[in-house]
């Protein structure tokens, strides 16, 4: 398989299953995983989208009754929101592997409790990772507005190439 001049190999370590390996002295392999992405130039707009949604902020894992997998549709319908507008964004183009800067404005009807808006970023850097951009790591600069008297719900994304 021939990788376009922007692919990237990333090496990844193996699963944790795989520890025991190690404590029995055996020889531990590291998978290697190909990502391709593109080189944005400085300066430009990645991706611009809007959500036409609630925006819902991280939040540790909440467990089910009996301690079932953990519950949490509103930030699961969030991410849903979000990654459709970026695949609409990023029409078929790969994502970017450098360093960006994250700008986003959220607006948002009053309500009876106001989410933390560190939160309601890192739900939305981490929706848009693998779409976007490559990891969220590579965020050099955040830009961010927050309207809790907004007449609509909605959150205005731009991801720019540094």
């Amino acid at each position: 398989m021939k990788l376009p001049p922007s692919a990237k190999v990333l090496k990844t370590r193996l699963p944790a299953q795989y520890a025991h390996n190690r404590r029995e002295g055996g020889k531990v392999r590291s998978a290697k995983k190909v990502v391709c992405g593109e080189h944005y130039a400085a300066g430009d707009v990645v991706a611009g989208l809007v959500v036409r949604s609630r925006p819902v902020p991280f939040s540790v894992a909440i467990r089910g009754k009996n301690g079932g997998a953990p519950v949490r549709p509103k930030l699961k319908q969030w991410r849903i929101h979000v990654q459709a507008a970026a695949r609409l964004a990023m029409a078929g183009r790969l994502p970017h592997i450098g360093p960006y800067e994250f700008r986003a404005k959220f607006l948002l009807t009053p309500a009876a409790s106001m989410p933390d808006i560190c939160n309601i970023v890192k739900s939305s850097e981490d929706a848009l990772e693998g779409i976007v951009y490559i990891n969220d790591k590579m965020c050099r600069r955040h830009r961010t507005e927050y309207d809790p008297a907004a007449d609509e719900d909605m959150a205005i994304i731009e991801v720019v190439a540094l």
